[in-house]
């Protein structure tokens, strides 16, 4: 093995320490380490509500169609325009298919739609907040049935009273949209129970001067069969 002189440890040395230097730079140039992001102002909507009322119980498994709208929330300011669209599509009752496996519950899509004139947006999380333990939410993944646009899924977490849909902009876009499909399904047997779940889009965006977040909510409320 050769023996270092002072000259070549030196050398070394002073390597050892700007090659790691050289890495975090990189990473952060090309988005793998992600800087910390200030948030310089917090916007919370105010939210609006959608509710319907869940038939009586049945033996028969069935299906009826419930909104062909939806409910919608936005915010606009002249220069940031972001709206979230949850459309309960179709009551199932007792619905032998996956996931209900005999429960009831609802078909939903929800539609985000986010646009910036200045800066660009940097993040958004969808999140899905229940009442009680007698529901839960499952976000189908299917690429086939999901609409993005500007925007690229990070982390999909369901099943959970707590679930969410975290998502970040593809190459600071000015202009994103996001359609997924979900099954809000509730596990009361004799449909006695209110369902309640508030749906939150927290976008965050750079306006050209420091980083903002908007709280966009939704209310959905389903009441019991003999409310």
């Amino acid at each position: 093995m050769k023996r270092l002189n002072g000259t070549e440890t030196k050398a070394l040395l002073i390597l050892s320490i700007v090659a790691p230097v050289g890495l975090l730079a990189a990473f952060r140039l090309t988005g793998i380490l992600e800087e910390p992001i200030t948030i310089s102002e917090s916007i919370t909507v105010e939210a609006v509500s959608w509710s319907t009322s869940r038939p009586a119980e049945t033996r028969e498994p069935y299906m009826i169609l419930i909104d062909r709208r939806g409910v919608v929330n936005s915010y606009t300011d002249g220069k940031v325009s972001f709206s979230l669209n949850a459309w309960a599509i179709t009551y199932f009752e007792k619905w032998v298919g996956a996931p209900f496996e005999g429960a009831d519950g609802l078909v939903m899509r929800l539609i985000n739609v986010l646009n910036v004139s200045e800066g660009f947006i940097d993040s958004f999380v969808v999140r899905f907040s229940q009442t009680g333990d007698s529901a839960f939410v499952d976000l189908l993944e299917d690429p086939d049935m999901m609409d993005l646009y500007g925007v690229k899924l990070v982390e999909v977490h369901d099943w959970l009273k707590e679930s969410y849909i975290e998502s970040y902009g593809i190459d600071q876009p000015k202009h994103c949209r996001m359609e997924v499909q979900l099954y809000w399904v509730f596990l009361d047997a004799q449909n006695s129970v209110q369902q309640s779940m508030t749906i939150n889009l927290e976008a965050t965006y750079f306006n050209g001067t420091a980083y903002r977040k908007l709280i966009v909510p939704i209310l959905l409320k389903v009441y019991n069969s003999e409310a």
